[in-house]
């Protein structure tokens, strides 16, 4: 391939030529994607558990829980079952505010029965064994029995390495932006709110809190997705950051732009405010999206290179799936993936108008609205099909809901 690279860079080749050269490119990149995908399932799928058994397991917990209505869901990291440790989903019966439960950065040593996840026959019914494996989880475990271990019977049990691994300064940080979520979550829970699931829902992606009517509601009405946290989350905080940031360097010490510029100067904090925010609600694919496209961003911008915005939405994916094959069977990535290219097309169309001339405000006005209701209904007919293949119904009222819904809380309620 590098001789016919190196001709089509020094001649004007045919177009046929140019077909041929990247139909090869193609099918060699789709090639390397399938053996990598293939290699990934083949290492993941090595410690699946596939029988129901009685076991004692020592875990250590490394995530908050979930709280639901019912059960309390708690991922466990557990040691002595392979040769590496592995993620299993742990479950208990919710009985009160006041149970024993799992607490970060502990070990334990638990008592309980293996729950392999499978798939259904039935179609349409929501497959538990595909959404293990996209989150990295072996198998369920129902919990019976919950016994504490000190750092000394760790280390006497042969897990020193373990020990010292969680000592380190990356585990630390992981830790403390854990127990952080935790604080933000045990907050909230006492202020005297209405509505403090959706608050946590709306800050943190955290929905310990939220009650079974609003969950039903969301979904009802089509804008469940705004539960997520994703790119007008993140933004919004690496903005209010980076313009207070901005506002005090102008007060303190503006000769410093004389040296670096503003835009070369705000692209780090603005950086590591999106990677905080990511790291805060647990890298979730929507957001790790917007990290993903925020880095390359960023690097373009500092090595003054220019790149088309579908370039960088398909870079984006593209080093989301390299890092985790896995996120492709999610039904975020498709979806997260696709409305951004919907509203990038509608973008592309837009700037093609003449908006050089001045308007008034109410023209202004008018025109965000015409935006707003033009990139709804695109939206939904464009991930029509797709909400029909990962959920199996559809909201029609959505389109209208998300009129209302997406301006209030994008720009009032999360904001504040």
């Amino acid at each position: 391939l590098l001789p016919l690279q190196f001709f089509l860079f020094k001649h004007k080749p045919a177009l046929i030529l140019q077909f041929i050269c990247g139909l090869i490119y193609f099918m060699l990149f789709l090639t390397a994607g399938y053996y990598y995908a293939q290699s990934a399932l083949q290492q993941r799928l090595a410690y699946k558990e596939t029988r129901v058994e009685d076991t004692k397991v020592i875990v250590y917990i490394a995530k908050i829980n979930q709280l639901g209505s019912e059960t309390i869901q708690q991922e466990i990291q557990v040691l002595n079952r392979h040769e590496q440790p592995v993620q299993w989903l742990s479950f208990q019966k919710r009985i009160s505010d006041q149970q024993a439960v799992l607490e970060l950065g502990k070990y334990y040593r638990l008592t309980g029965e293996i729950r392999p996840a499978h798939s259904y026959a039935v179609q349409g019914v929501f497959d538990l064994e595909q959404w293990y494996l996209q989150r990295n989880l072996m198998s369920g475990f129902k919990l019976k029995q919950i016994q504490p271990l000190s750092e000394a019977e760790i280390y006497g049990l042969g897990y020193a390495s373990h020990l010292r691994k969680q000592q380190t300064i990356f585990k630390q940080l992981q830790l403390g932006i854990e127990r952080q979520r935790l604080k933000i979550r045990n907050f909230i829970y006492i202020q005297p709110l209405s509505h403090k699931g959706l608050i946590l829902a709306l800050l943190t992606g955290d929905e310990s809190f939220l009650d079974k009517e609003t969950t039903i509601f969301f979904q009802r009405f089509g804008i469940s997705h705004l539960l997520a946290i994703s790119g007008p989350h993140v933004l919004i905080f690496a903005v209010m950051f980076c313009w207070l940031l901005q506002k005090g360097v102008n007060r303190f010490y503006s000769r410093i732009f004389l040296i670096v510029p503003r835009p070369y100067l705000l692209l780090l904090p603005f950086f590591l405010c999106v990677l905080l925010y990511c790291a805060f609600v647990g890298f979730e694919i929507p957001a790790l999206r917007t990290l993903l496209s925020c880095f390359c961003l960023t690097a373009l911008v500092w090595f003054r290179q220019k790149i088309s915005a579908l370039t960088l939405l398909l870079l984006s994916a593209s080093l989301l799936l390299l890092f985790d094959p896995f996120s492709i069977l999610s039904a975020a990535f498709w979806l997260s993936y696709g409305a951004c290219f919907v509203l990038l097309r509608i973008y592309q169309t837009t700037i093609r108008l003449d908006l050089s001339r001045s308007q008034t405000w109410q023209q202004q006005l008018i025109f965000a609205l015409k935006l707003l209701i033009e990139s709804q209904w695109k939206i939904f007919v464009a991930l029509l099909p797709l909400v029909i293949i990962f959920f199996k119904q559809v909201s029609w009222i959505s389109p209208i809901s998300n009129l209302m819904a997406i301006p209030l809380i994008g720009i009032v309620v999360v904001p504040l």
